[in-house]
């Protein structure tokens, strides 16, 4: 059996001093969820940066989905599509 390669890599950066979160792996809804969920403590400034597989759209669904409400917190969320493997 072949690993999986994940097919998202999360970085936020928060605005004030602290450690940044990073996360990879496949993203499911659960995943998402957490991940915002993480940020939103952050507080404005934070910036979210999100690479996906490039044609994964169901993923941009789903992210664009639950980070939706990451704005109204003063949260930018950047997403970026690369060639897949």
């Amino acid at each position: 059996m072949e690993p999986m390669l994940p097919t998202y890599l999360a970085r936020a950066i928060p605005a004030r001093s602290g450690a940044a979160v990073v996360r990879t792996g496949e993203l499911t809804p659960y995943d998402a969820e957490t991940l915002a969920t993480e940020v939103i403590p952050m507080g404005p400034g934070t910036v979210l940066e999100v690479t996906l597989h490039a044609g994964a759209e169901e993923d941009l669904r789903l992210l664009r989905d639950v980070t939706r409400d990451l704005e109204r917190h003063g949260i930018a969320v950047r997403v970026r599509q690369v060639p897949g493997a």
